[in-house]
């Protein structure tokens, strides 16, 4: 499959010839991903992210960094705990769901506190939260099927 340029700037689409689907990107999203940052900036710390957001944030970079973090934690944590203990409990055929009490479902509340055990041992075992969340997101890439809408 070849892909190229659209009508406008940055958008990709893909050519009669190829017979496949491509990425619509818009202009503004390729303009972002081109935009040249400076060699020196390194995101591989909780730090370095921050840093990194100084030429958008400038001296409230790192305070935008910690309210971001702490937000999408605090979203994130109780979303994760569920799915995992959902998901758990779905493959094992456990009773499930936190609609019910704990006496109705204790398996899935044990799974749902063990996901809670298992973020403190990662929180606390000293690996970066940044390699963590890299190595995640990778994982999670690599386990999701892929719903590409190609006829």
């Amino acid at each position: 499959m070849t892909i190229s340029p659209g009508p406008r700037l940055g958008r990709l689409t893909p050519t009669r010839r190829s017979g496949g689907c491509a990425p619509y990107v818009s202009g503004r999203t390729s303009a972002i991903a081109r935009s040249p940052s400076p060699p020196s900036l390194s995101a591989g710390t909780a730090q370095g992210a921050a840093r990194a957001l100084r030429p958008v944030a400038g001296p409230f970079a790192g305070d935008l960094f910690a309210v971001g973090l702490l937000a999408s934690a605090l979203i994130a944590l109780p979303v994760i705990m569920a799915t995992t203990a959902y998901a758990t409990g779905a493959h094992l055929d456990w009773r499930r769901g936190l609609s019910l009490k704990v006496r109705e479902a204790p398996l899935f509340y044990t799974a749902l506190a063990l996901s809670l055990l298992l973020g403190a041992v990662a929180a606390y075992s000293g690996v970066s939260p940044i390699r963590l969340l890299f190595t995640a997101g990778i994982a999670g890439a690599a386990g999701t099927p892929s719903a590409w809408p190609c006829s």
